[in-house]
């Protein structure tokens, strides 16, 4: 499948690149050592933007022998990650790519695009109502870049992010398919579009628009709708929407700042606190509840924040901890956060076992919207977790609705028919010993 080669390529490319930066090989311009010469090197700035000279000086601030040990255990999770797939489950992925897809009738596609826009209404409706039916937007632009931070990692705690997650990745993703692909119409791409932006921007973070994207075009990738060419544009769009956004929250429409400033933080911004892991959890691992999904938590009262965003708390300036979101790992930093060196060791094999398990499985469904659109949403999650760390791969939403869709779907396509050839067979034996009537056919 060409979207796992791209994240394997992704990381590997992390796994080369990462040391020799963070170890001072590549030659530094004036800018960084004007940099250096103003804030020093023993103190995090309180605001500090983002730029090349900000990730090298960030990441520096740490041994350079705990460095190289947090890129290592990076390069063989991506290696191990990498060979695991090659014999165990490219050629599955390949096969299933060659399948025909069961196509249903436009009015059954036309029902689901219905049904997906009026999921994401009702989840926006219910996130309107936790922001006071304010929307964001009309209230953002007037703040500064740490207000503007500030605020966002408000709405983060106000809404709930489970819904705008079941709006955002199930019904935004399936109505953009279904709109592309299936139900061309002009006026049902101009209401998707638009619901859309509405509703990712009641959360406004950055994310999640690049995300959208992303998953719809791995759904495609699946479905065999995407050329080659549809890929790059997807990319394309993604990369233009995300500016955007990014742009509003910089507070600034250089064109050549805007660029710069996103492909740094896009890519250095993935790996630059990877060694934090290393370093603040080295002695005090991170308890193992703190990977359990926020609901689960509440549930069970427990107050455990995620190593993410303890790395966002005790490391940079004080100011992070009133900021939205956490601190990237690759999947073997947070792994190594709560079971030290054998959580770096195991972590490549649990991101495989989700990956393989999930493959295989819907590698024995029917290939249908439906299966496929369940599929590529799985996909896209595990696809993401590889940066966010090893919670998704233990216990997670993801895993709930496999086990939930799979058994169910097993059930109506294998099982079900079973049953009810047995109930059937069952009752006309019992009418013939009752001395009833057959049943008409």
């Amino acid at each position: 499948m060409a979207i796992a080669r791209i994240y394997l390529l992704y990381m590997l490319v992390f796994g080369l690149i990462g040391p020799p930066i963070v170890l001072g090989f590549l030659p530094h311009d004036d800018q960084y050592f004007q940099l250096e010469y103003q804030l020093g090197l023993k103190e995090h700035p309180a605001y500090f933007p983002y730029t090349y000279t900000a990730y090298v000086y960030l990441i520096r601030d740490h041994d350079p022998a705990l460095v190289w040990d947090a890129y290592v255990w990076l390069l063989y999770g991506c290696l191990i990650l990498a060979l695991l797939y090659a014999l165990f489950l490219s050629a599955t992925l390949r096969k299933y790519d060659a399948r025909p897809l069961v196509t249903w009738s436009e009015h059954n596609y036309g029902a689901c695009w219905a049904v997906a826009v009026v999921g994401t209404l009702a989840c926006g409706w219910i996130l309107s109502m936790q922001l006071g039916y304010q929307h964001p937007v009309a209230t953002f632009y007037d703040l500064g870049w740490r207000d503007l931070n500030i605020k966002r990692a408000e709405i983060a705690r106000t809404i709930n992010l489970g819904i705008f997650s079941l709006g955002l990745n199930v019904f935004c993703a399936a109505a953009t398919v279904i709109a592309i692909a299936f139900f061309r119409r002009w006026w049902v791409m101009l209401v998707t579009l638009a619901v859309i932006a509405w509703f990712v921007t009641l959360n406004f973070q950055k994310a999640p628009v690049g995300y959208l994207i992303l998953e719809v075009l791995v759904i495609g990738l699946l479905l065999g709708i995407w050329s080659l060419r549809g890929v790059f544009t997807g990319l394309t769009v993604a990369a233009l929407a995300f500016a955007g956004i990014f742009a509003f929250s910089l507070k600034s429409w250089d064109v050549g700042y805007v660029a710069e400033t996103l492909i740094i933080r896009v890519f250095l911004g993935e790996f630059a606190d990877l060694p934090s892991y290393f370093e603040v959890f080295r002695d005090n691992p991170a308890p193992l509840a703190s990977l359990l999904p926020a609901y689960v938590k509440s549930w069970l009262a427990i107050s455990a924040d995620a190593p993410g965003r303890i790395i966002m708390q005790v490391t940079g300036p004080a100011e992070n901890a009133n900021l939205g979101g956490t601190a990237n790992s690759f999947f073997v930093g947070e792994g190594y956060a709560v079971m030290g060196t054998f959580g770096a060791v195991i972590s490549p094999f649990l991101v495989f076992a989700n990956l393989f398990v999930v493959a295989r499985v819907f590698s024995l469904l029917k290939k249908d919207f439906l299966n496929t659109f369940v599929f590529g949403f799985l996909t896209f999650k595990f696809l993401v977790g590889l940066f966010s760390g090893i919670s998704i791969y233990l216990i997670s939403s993801a895993q709930i609705v496999f086990l939930g869709y799979v058994g169910a779907r097993l059930l109506a396509e294998r099982y079900l028919p079973r049953i009810i050839l047995i109930a059937h067979d069952l009752t006309i034996g019992l009418r013939e010993r009752l001395g009833w009537p057959p049943l008409r056919e």
